[in-house]
Order: structure tokens, then C-alpha cells, then sequence
């Protein structure tokens, strides 16, 4: 849905001169290695004929890095007059951050919020030029994959400026409406080119005023699309834009021609790609030398063991592409010159990186020394080499450390065993336990809790001995009970003595081996749970 927004006070028209020099800036970035591809993003640059049909000076790029692209601009500003028209067409894969902007260069590779400036070019600037030729200024962003959002925000579009018109949406269309509907159709205004189902446009869209007066002649048929989509294939000539072509139109009029021209295309450049590369008589180590390059510009070739397979050549293509050279997966001499050069570059980035990072390390590791002062703490020290485990200082730290907790061990040992003779001397659970509070791990702890363990059961053993002959007593108050039940422990095989009533010490032992042969409390006294045990039966 177009957003309408007719700027009150701006009575400039899209109308110009035959003889201005108006100005067309065609940017289309569709090779990407750490972010997909956007292929379609070549549409950008496809409308070139066409602008220059109509009279634009058309500056156009592909694949282009941030600089490229803002020398590009900078080229174009200074192209321009106070009364041309200006046309600005950018497509590929575009980032958002704090209400910024951009459109990300070829190549980008791990893209955030604190690089994204050096990774692309800023649309702030561009909306400036572009509000600079207000009434005569267009801004076409071809957004075919969806923006990086590197904060939590919602994407927004860029505010049009006074005067410029800005119209997003896939590429191909917008290339298909400026081509046909805007430069190919004479007197067709802004609004009526871009009133169209899948673009969205806001800013100066003045109704019923024409961007040209005059277009160019194109087919009223229902091949009018075939035939600009042909025109800019042929303008590219390469292989991707032959198959596309094929793709979209499978029964097309100008499908044996693609299809011939991708087999030339396809094997003269691998076969005469692969032959140079033989020409190089690259041995294995040459060869791991290669993946070694590719490796160290990220260009992962899946292992260095001087065998080229997928992932070598995978990573060929991949560099080839950063590059802007023919993406064949097979090295010419030139190529294999600069992916050298290009690598012992950035390992004396890497390098130079590393030293930095080294200085920064020994001045850290020492200014941390120092503030340690003459008498450092074992605290301190641990602290010390938490940070810097390998420091200038990390032996001496270690040895006083040693030192200081040798010393501590000794007095640790001395006051262990001091503490133990206090406990045993006094020989209670409470002193025990005092004990086990000061010196949780000490060298007693273990004799301690036996100790501990041994008084509970003492005094779980007196308190059923007291239950045991308390209920005895009420048991064996008729001396007959008494003499029956010596006489079941001598049938139980337990000699209780002589058989008279009286209870012995060895009538006690007695009891005592009865009870632990019916796993009984043992006590040495008959008490319920005994004597339910010898006299039942």
C-alpha cells in the first residue's frame, strides 16, 4: 500500500531538461560469505541501458566493498547540478542498528552493532544527497531478504526527506517498473509507476506529474516482460543470468540462446580455469600452502593436507568471490599472487595484532604486581594468579604462596592436636562436636564422629537396659517364671547355670546370646520382647 504524502510547499515537478546531466547511482550486492547470498540484487544494476536510454549518467557496481561504494557516491555528488534529477538504486542485504541504516558491503563477514559502520554504507549520507535535488530525487531499495535487526527494536523504514521519493520492495520488480513502467512509458508520473502490489512508497509521490516526457518504445504484448528480462541477461552475460533467464521463462522465445550461451560460457571458463591451474604445477606443499592462505582469511578449505576436493574448492570460490574474480574454484597465477599477497597481509595483521595484544598483557600483568605491594596476602596472591596464571610474576606469586600455606599447615596441625587432647580429656559429645566446629577437616574429625556415634548408642543401649529390667521385674515377680524361663534358655541351647530361679551372670550371658540370636535388643534382661520370644510355644 503506497503511503501518500504529497509535502506541502514543494513545487518542483520530476519534469527535466533534455540537456541536464541527471545522475543515476546503481548499486547491487549479491555475494555474501558470512551472510546468505541475495541474488536478485543484480536487478539493480541491470537497468543501466535504460537510464542511459533516457539520459542519466549511470554509475554502476556490483559486489562493491564499503569504500568502493562510498567513492562511488562521492563520484556521483560531484556529478551532480542544482537542477538534475538523481536516482539512486541500492540492493543486497541491509542492517538496522539504533535507527541507522545500511546497506552491507560484499564479503561482510560477523556483522554487529560495534562494526556495522565499517562493514557498510551508511543511508543517512545518501538521504542527504538525495534531499539535496528535492522534487527531482528517488531512492529504490531492493529489500529481498529481511534486514539484520542487531539491537531489539523494530525495523523502520528511512524517513524520505523533503522532496525524495523512496519506494522498497524485491528487487526484479522495482527494476521491472522503472525500466518499463517509468522510463518506458511516456508521461507516467511517480505515483502510478510504483502503485503497484508488492512495493511500498512514502515521501514526494506527486500525482498526475511525469517523471519523463518522453519514454522509450516498448512492446505492448504479453512478451513485454520477456523481453526486458532478455535485454538485461544480455547485458550481464554471464551464466547466472542465462539460467535465471531459463528458470523464469522455461517455453521462452529466447531459451535455445541461454541455454547455448551457458554452455559456452560454463565450459570455456572451467575448462580454461582448470587448464591454468594445471599450468601452475602446484606440488603438495604448494598446494597445503594455498589452504593454509585460504584458512588464515577465514575461507574454511576443510582441512590442509594439500588435496584439493569440495572443501578446498568450495573455499576457492568463496575467495573468488570476496574478490570480484570469475568464481571458477580453480587458481590462476594472477589469483594465487593475490591470495598470497592478500594473506601474508593479514598475518602481519594478525601478527602485529598478537604484539599488541602481548604488550598490553605484560603491562596489565605488571601494573597488577605492583599494586600488590611489598607484603602481599594469600588472598591476594590467589587473586594475582587467577588473572595472570602464566605472568612475569606467577612463579614468585606460587612460591610464596607455598610458603605461606607450608607455615599455615604447621600451626593448622599444632592447634589440631590441642584441640583433640582438650576433647578427649573431657570425653562428652559436646567437646567432640567443638572439636568437629573448629577443625571440620582436621586429622581427628573422623576419630571425633565415632567418638559421637559410639555415646548416641551408649545411651540408647542404657536407656533400653533400664526399659528391659524395669518390665523384668514385673515379668518375674513369681519365682516359677523365673525357673521356666532358665528352662527354655537350657532348650534353646543356651546354659543359663543351675536351673534355681536365681539369675546369675550367667543366666545374664545367657539372655544376652538368646537375644542376639533372635536379633533382640541385648540387653541381659527379660523384658517384653524377650520374653514374648523364649516362652511363646
Amino acid at each position: 500500500m503506497v503511503k501518500r504524502g504529497l509535502l506541502a510547499g514543494v513545487v518542483a515537478c520530476w519534469v527535466g531538461l533534455a540537456a541536464q546531466a541527471d545522475v543515476a547511482v546503481l548499486i547491487g550486492n549479491t555475494a555474501y560469505d558470512g551472510l546468505p547470498n541475495v541474488r536478485d540484487a543484480r536487478f539493480a544494476t541491470s537497468v543501466k541501458n535504460p537510464l542511459e536510454e533516457a539520459g542519466f549518467d549511470v554509475l554502476s557496481l556490483r559486489n562493491g566493498s564499503p569504500a568502493e561504494m562510498a567513492n562511488l557516491m562521492m563520484d556521483a555528488a560531484g556529478r551532480l547540478g542544482g537542477e538534475d534529477r538523481l536516482i539512486i538504486f541500492l540492493a543486497g542485504q541491509f542492517a538496522a542498528d539504533s535507527g541507522e541504516s545500511y546497506l552491507l558491503g560484499e564479503a561482510s563477514r560477523r556483522v554487529t552493532r560495534f562494526n556495522v559502520g565499517q562493514r557498510g554504507l551508511a543511508l543517512a549520507p545518501v538521504l542527504k544527497m538525495l534531499s539535496e535535488q528535492q522534487g527531482r530525487a528517488l531512492l529504490l531499495l531492493g529489500q529481498d531478504v529481511p534486514v539484520q535487526v542487531l539491537q531489539d527494536a523494530e525495523v523502520e523504514a528511512p524517513t524520505a526527506p523533503n522532496g525524495v521519493a523512496i519506494v522498497s520492495g524485491p528487487t526484479e520488480t522495482l527494476a521491472r517498473l522503472l525500466a518499463r513502467d517509468l522510463l518506458g512509458s511516456p508521461g507516467a508520473s511517480v505515483r502510478e509507476a510504483f502503485d503497484q502490489n508488492g512495493v511500498a512508497a512514502q515521501g514526494y509521490l506527486p500525482e498526475g506529474i511525469a517523471f519523463l516526457e518522453n519514454g522509450r518504445d516498448l512492446p505492448e504484448d504479453s512478451r513485454s516482460e520477456e523481453l526486458i528480462y532478455w535485454d538485461v541477461v544480455q547485458d550481464l552475460d554471464t551464466a547466472e543470468a542465462y539460467q535465471a533467464y531459463v528458470d523464469r521463462f522455461p517455453s521462452g522465445i529466447y531459451v535455445a540462446e541461454a541455454n547455448a550461451a551457458l554452455n559456452r560460457l560454463r565450459g570455456n571458463a572451467e575448462n580454461a580455469a582448470e587448464a591454468a591451474e594445471q599450468a601452475l604445477a602446484l606440488n603438495r606443499n604448494a598446494r597445503r600452502e594455498i589452504q593454509r592462505n585460504l584458512a588464515l582469511l577465514e575461507f574454511d578449505p576443510r582441512g590442509i593436507d594439500g588435496i584439493f576436493g569440495r572443501g578446498t574448492r568450495a573455499a576457492i570460490r568463496a575467495w573468488q568471490g570476496s574478490r570480484g574474480f570469475e568464481q571458477s574454484g580453480f587458481l590462476s597465477a594472477n589469483q594465487l599472487s593475490a591470495l598470497s599477497a592478500q594473506a601474508s597481509l593479514r598475518a602481519a595483521e594478525l601478527e602485529a595484532e598478537a604484539e599488541a595484544r602481548r604488550a598490553e598483557e605484560l603491562r596489565r600483568d605488571r601494573a597488577f604486581w605492583v599494586s600488590l605491594g611489598t607484603n602481599p596476602s594469600p588472598d591476594q596472591l590467589r587473586d594475582y594468579l587467577r588473572n595472570f596464571p602464566d605472568g612475569q610474576f606467577s612463579e614468585i606469586a606460587r612460591s610464596e604462596l607455598d610458603q605461606i600455606e607450608a607455615e599455615a599447615r604447621a600451626e593448622a596441625e599444632a592447634q589440631d592436636r590441642a584441640a583433640w587432647d582438650r576433647a578427649v580429656s573431657r570425653n562428652t559429645v559436646a567437646a567432640y562436636r567443638r572439636y568437629l566446629e573448629e577443625h571440620p577437616d582436621g586429622v581427628f574429625a573422623d576419630a571425633a564422629r565415632e567418638r559421637i556415634r559410639a555415646a548416641r548408642e551408649d545411651r540408647a543401649s542404657e536407656a533400653r537396659i533400664a526399659q528391659d529390667r524395669s518390665q523384668e521385674a514385673q515379668i518375674t515377680q513369681l519365682q516359677i517364671t523365673r525357673v521356666l524361663i532358665e528352662q527354655r534358655l537350657r532348650q534353646k541351647g543356651q546354659n543359663p547355670g543351675t536351673v534355681d530361679g536365681q539369675f546369675t551372670q550367667e543366666t545374664r550371658r545367657a539372655i544376652r546370646r538368646f537375644q542376639r540370636t533372635r536379633n533382640l535388643p541385648v540387653t541381659g534382661f527379660v523384658g517384653q520382647d524377650t520374653a514374648v520370644a523364649l516362652l511363646s510355644g
